[in-house]
């Protein structure tokens, strides 16, 4: 029984290591970043595809859409699209 739970620990711990090796836990506040000099928002604006976003590989063709409604606020609406249309039998 001890020989299996040492096996399993010797197995998994390693695994559970390498997962969470990319993980940065700190404690304290989240970094300042300097805003991008002579940022124009309204070039921005429109439709956007996604290229590439962590952890969605072989996901959905994903759109953005950057709107005003002309008082100074802006909406980002994201738009999934099934890579594969149609019934599979």
């Amino acid at each position: 029984m001890w020989s299996k739970v040492v096996v399993s620990i010797v197995i998994v711990l390693p695994m559970v290591c390498q997962l969470s090796a990319p993980l940065q836990l700190r404690a304290g506040q989240c970094p300042r970043i300097k805003p991008k000099a002579n940022f124009d928002l309204n070039k921005f604006m429109g439709e956007w595809y996604v290229i590439y976003r962590d952890g969605s590989e072989g996901a959905d063709c994903i759109r953005q859409n950057v709107t005003s409604n002309g008082r100074n606020r802006y909406f980002i609406t994201e738009i999934r699209e099934p890579l594969a249309k149609g019934v599979f039998t």
